[in-house]
């Protein structure tokens, strides 16, 4: 299998796209021959001395390796930035085309040395766009699968990019959506393509992540823990404010929020006009590593954000065996159940949200009942390997001539 993805760790940004990874890795573990292209957009070096985010794209290597798992890094001009992203959006073609035209010899090469049965593209814009092209060339099939909610109902009011999504998805042997709702808008705008859901997975947590003792300053607290880059969707302001309201009654709760992003200020303003002080701890951005190990030493997990399609930060606060508090719209609720794994709100509800962190704080037994729940299914059902065979099931079907082989 060839795996096409651009939002993927970096050597300089080993915090993008975790979830892509893992699951690449949990398909190489089913014995998937796998190799995974990461399209990189050229950065100068030099351009590298202004900011982090500039210096992982220009000091990115042609290949790493992450345990032994081999990613190319080719590069190409697109440049999903500022205005070029916001244009690209509405009409993708013109810059995917260049974009084919940059890294079409070093594809070429690769799918030469390769010699896929299949390719997996994430995201339908662009990788699938990719996916379609060596379709084109090679004849390989290819599956797309996508994680967004707005990228595909976007198309029903944006006709070029209906139409270059459109064009992907009926070539595609399948079109994947993280969950039901991603399914259902991909039926209405696309009749004619291939489509199904196959939810996100995470690997079970490390036992060593148990052995660590909770740092002084959250010993003998109650936690909630949540994390995630702040933007609007995010609602992390929302989550503090809905903490303020039942913070008085529980002095020994905390919240403690890793992630960092355009909103911080709107967070700190939030903390700010509370007067938690450090009732609220802000973390910023960590490791995935330590991200996993705050939601073992956490008691509960909370993210209410809205439209998340099925986030994989609620995967891994599942296997941590921890209950959660999100909004009700998102595609965890596929498999989630409110008053079983946790309290599933309105979206934009502060009210609720805080209701619902009361019921947690004020009850060790629920909390205890809900996270055992959630660990269950976790184990059952959301675990990287066991999505990982979903996928190998699509991807098996796209290679009818593997089959007749008997392969």
């Amino acid at each position: 299998m060839l795996f096409l993805a651009t939002y993927f760790p970096k050597p300089g940004n080993p915090l993008m796209g975790t979830w892509a990874l893992s699951q690449a890795q949990a398909l190489r573990r089913q014995g998937i021959d796998l190799r995974v292209v990461s399209l990189t957009s050229w950065v100068p070096r030099l351009a590298g001395r202004f900011s982090a985010g500039a210096r992982a794209y220009a000091c990115c290597p042609r290949v790493h390796s992450w345990d032994g798992l081999r990613v190319d890094y080719p590069h190409w001009f697109l440049y999903q930035v500022g205005p070029l992203k916001r244009l690209a959006y509405r009409d993708p073609e013109p810059q995917l085309r260049l974009g084919w035209l940059s890294a079409k010899a070093n594809l070429r090469r690769i799918m030469r040395e390769f010699k896929p049965d299949v390719i997996c593209a994430h995201h339908t814009l662009a990788n699938g766009f990719i996916a379609a092209r060596l379709h084109d060339l090679y004849g390989v099939p290819f599956i797309t699968i996508d994680w967004d909610f707005g990228e595909i109902t976007d198309c029903a009011v944006l006709p070029k990019r209906r139409q270059a999504f459109e064009r992907i998805a009926n070539k595609a042997a399948a079109a994947v959506g993280v969950a039901h709702r991603m399914e259902d808008g991909l039926r209405q705008l696309f009749p004619h393509a291939h489509v199904c859901t196959v939810h996100n997975g995470v690997a079970p947590l490390p036992v060593s992540l148990w052995k660590e003792k909770r740092p002084v300053e959250i010993q003998n607290k109650l936690v909630v823990f949540s994390a995630g880059i702040f933007y609007e969707r995010k609602g992390f302001p929302l989550l503090v404010r809905a903490f303020a309201q039942i913070a008085d009654k529980y002095p020994q709760a905390v919240l403690r929020i890793a992630g960092d992003g355009a909103q911080c200020s709107l967070v700190q303003q939030a903390v700010a006009e509370t007067g938690l002080g450090n009732r609220v701890q802000l973390l910023g951005f960590q490791p995935h590593s330590r991200i996993l190990q705050e939601m073992v030493w956490s008691d509960i997990f909370a993210l209410i954000g809205w439209d998340e399609p099925f986030a994989t930060v609620f995967m891994e606060a599942m296997a941590a065996g921890k209950p959660l508090v999100c909004a009700n719209d998102g595609g965890v609720n596929d498999v989630f159940q409110d008053g079983i794994h946790g309290y599933a709100l309105p979206p934009h509800n502060i009210s609720a949200a805080a209701q619902a962190l009361d019921r947690l704080l004020n009850n060790a037994g629920e909390r205890e009942r809900m996270g055992q729940a959630a660990r269950r299914l976790f184990d059952d059902r959301l675990t990287s390997d066991a999505t990982a065979k979903s996928l190998i099931k699509i991807f098996e079907a796209a290679c009818p001539q593997r089959q007749k082989a008997g392969i």
